[in-house]
């Protein structure tokens, strides 16, 4: 059984506020925050014990924003409304105390803070089945066929847009993700003291961070846009069947009316 924790909840409720409201923006502020740290480490410590120290601290806040990242995101996208349908709600069999449920009354929870607590992001395989249950289908193929425009450097002091997907940016990004989710648990729990980490490592799982964030977040911005625009097209219809409706009814009360026996 899921023991609901509203303190948990509220919580990461207030640490939200904290936040910038763009959950990318808020990944990439901690992005420039842990490169900032572990370039100024690089360049002014000598110790290569120290120096191995920061890319293993650098692995480990990398994977610490993902899953933030990835938990913001969840709560948002369902919170949008337009995954109402969703199989994932109905793909968690938990249960809920009759308190469980006073509390979330109360406190006024959203479903996507309900699941954004539940849910853990600690490698790509539950990336992947948690968003494959929110969008109804496999989240890594559509992320893949996904297209998205970059700028590019074509001339001097002159910037150009490129359309591309994920894997012709980085056909290694799944590789390299795998490898940083590995590292995190390894690092953490068994404590390799011998174990060295290389600079290129650490700038490649950074870059692949930043890419495979950055397309998450635009494809689910464009899919939510556009079941929010199939919503609103939706309503406009079945306003306009209704209006339609209530026209014709009122127009064929009135010629009844006009027809009636009695009337003169």
């Amino acid at each position: 059984m899921y023991h609901f924790n509203v303190e948990k909840v509220l919580l990461q409720r207030a640490l939200r506020k904290t936040r910038s409201e763009s959950t990318f923006e808020n990944f990439l502020s901690q992005l420039e925050l842990i490169e900032e740290l572990y370039v100024d480490i690089e360049q002014n410590i000598s110790s290569p014990i120290l120096v191995q120290q920061a890319r293993k601290q650098a692995i480990i806040s990398l994977v610490s924003a993902l899953e933030v990242f990835f938990k913001d995101t969840l709560k948002n996208a369902y919170d949008s409304n337009v995954f109402e349908d969703s199989e994932l709600l109905h793909n968690i069999h938990k249960h809920f105390y009759l308190n469980d449920i006073e509390n979330i009354i109360k406190h006024n929870i959203s479903v996507g803070e309900l699941l954004a607590s539940l849910f853990t992001f600690h490698s790509l395989r539950s990336i992947n089945k948690v968003f494959s249950g929110l969008i109804g289908k496999n989240f890594f193929n559509q992320i893949n066929q996904f297209a998205f425009e970059i700028e590019v450097e074509q001339e001097k002091n002159h910037n150009g847009v490129k359309k591309t997907t994920i894997l012709q940016e980085d056909y290694k990004v799944y590789q390299r993700m795998q490898q940083l989710y590995s590292l995190r648990p390894f690092i953490t729990h068994d404590q390799p003291e011998k174990s060295t980490i290389s600079e290129y490592q650490v700038q490649n799982f950074i870059s692949t961070a930043n890419l495979f964030a950055f397309v998450t977040d635009n494809y689910l911005k464009d899919l939510i846009q556009y079941k929010q625009k199939k919503q609103a097209e939706a309503q406009k219809a079945a306003q306009e069947e209704e209006e339609a409706f209530i026209k014709e009814e009122s127009h064929f009360k009135n010629k009844k009316f006009c027809n009636h026996p009695g009337k003169k």
